[in-house]
């Protein structure tokens, strides 16, 4: 107290000078504390990657064996401590995802009797552990464990949840997929077209619960949105005649943006009154897919409204026009209006100098 009373009662540049002093004292314990954590975390990783380079050392050669020969499955079970079973888990997934067929069904033999303890460890974990874990349960556990993979669609973390959509997708069965579209309505951070991605790589077999979803109109615009995009890389010509109905039937931007490039890719000339019917929208995202799906349905009759469109107000639009007057006339038509003094001649001129027509 008295130390302090005097600091209080000395020359105010006295106790300046010793308050930076102590302020620079504790900074550089502060600095030495975590130079000693930085270190201690760099050793344990360090040994965590020796330990990992000895382990795949010894189970790499067995593994090769088991893959050349099923029998000889168990002399690899054989090397697993129980403490290693986690890294040997993790061996095998990276190995799973380089294999197909037979090799990949040898691997998840290999994992079958570990991964029990793995589904019992899911309580409790943090969310990158669970994601980690039903990432393992989903490519070597399958169908056995199929069950905590779907419920993992409901985890409160969504890294987790899109773990296990993955996972479910990646199995081709459509009844997985559906479960993954009933659960879309988790993922509105992910990007729509990674979802569409996901989905439609599960096959042809996923286009009946795709076309469902899109006409359903008690689903949020935004999962109908990516079941269009889903459709549209399937090239499903038999959702065609749904895509014109939910043109026509919706106002949301991004549903009636995808159901057109769903018609563009799979529709006929049946249905350019439902696409030119959008042609002169007020949003100019719609004008640009209806221009660009009027590209791929029509042939003369369409070309009067692309050359119109080259005006447009919005350069979005113009461009897409010009993309569209390319696929449905050819270049010719296109030089012809660069050459003239029509307002879109610039925009013609470019879109002529983009690869295709280089």
């Amino acid at each position: 107290m008295s130390a302090v009373t005097g600091l209080l009662q000395a020359d105010p540049a006295d106790a300046t000078l010793v308050l930076m002093l102590g302020a620079s004292a504790l900074m550089i314990v502060l600095v030495l504390v975590f130079a000693a954590l930085t270190l201690v975390m760099r050793l344990r990783h360090s040994r965590t990657a020796a330990r990992l380079w000895r382990l795949e050392r010894r189970w790499t050669g067995p593994l090769m064996d088991a893959l050349a020969d099923p029998q000889r499955i168990q002399a690899l079970r054989k090397r697993v401590e129980s403490s290693e079973e986690s890294f040997l888990l993790r061996f095998l997934l990276r190995h799973y995802r380089q294999l197909s067929g037979a090799e990949r069904a040898t691997v998840c033999e290999i994992a079958r009797p570990f991964l029990p303890r793995v589904e019992r460890g899911l309580q409790g974990q943090d969310p990158e552990n669970r994601a980690v874990a039903i990432q393992i349960l989903g490519s070597l556990g399958l169908p056995r464990h199929q069950e905590v993979v779907l419920r993992a669609l409901e985890d409160p973390s969504p890294l987790v949840a899109m773990v296990a959509a993955r996972a479910l997708a990646r199995t081709g069965d459509p009844g997985h997929a559906e479960e993954v579209l009933a659960s879309l309505n988790r993922f509105h951070r992910w990007s729509r077209a990674y979802l569409a991605s996901m989905l439609a790589a599960v096959g042809p077999s996923v286009a009946p619960a795709l076309r469902r979803t899109l006409v359903d109109h008690r689903l949020d615009p935004w999962v109908r949105a990516v079941s269009a995009d889903a459709l549209t890389e399937l090239n499903d010509l038999e959702s065609a005649d749904l895509a014109a109905a939910a043109v026509a039937q919706t106002n949301d931007r991004e549903l009636l943006a995808s159901t057109l490039r769903l018609l563009g890719r799979v529709g006929s000339d049946e249905h350019l009154p439902a696409v030119e019917a959008h042609a002169t929208s007020d949003d100019f995202v719609i004008r640009a897919c209806a221009m660009s799906a009027l590209g791929e349905l029509g042939r003369e009759e369409v070309t009067p409204r692309l050359i119109g469109a080259l005006a447009d107000s919005s350069p979005w639009v113009a461009i897409h026009a010009a993309r569209a007057l390319r696929r449905a006339a050819g270049p010719q038509l296109l030089q012809d209006v660069a050459g003239s003094e029509h307002p879109g001649s610039l925009v013609a001129e470019q879109v002529l100098l983009e690869p295709e027509y280089a």
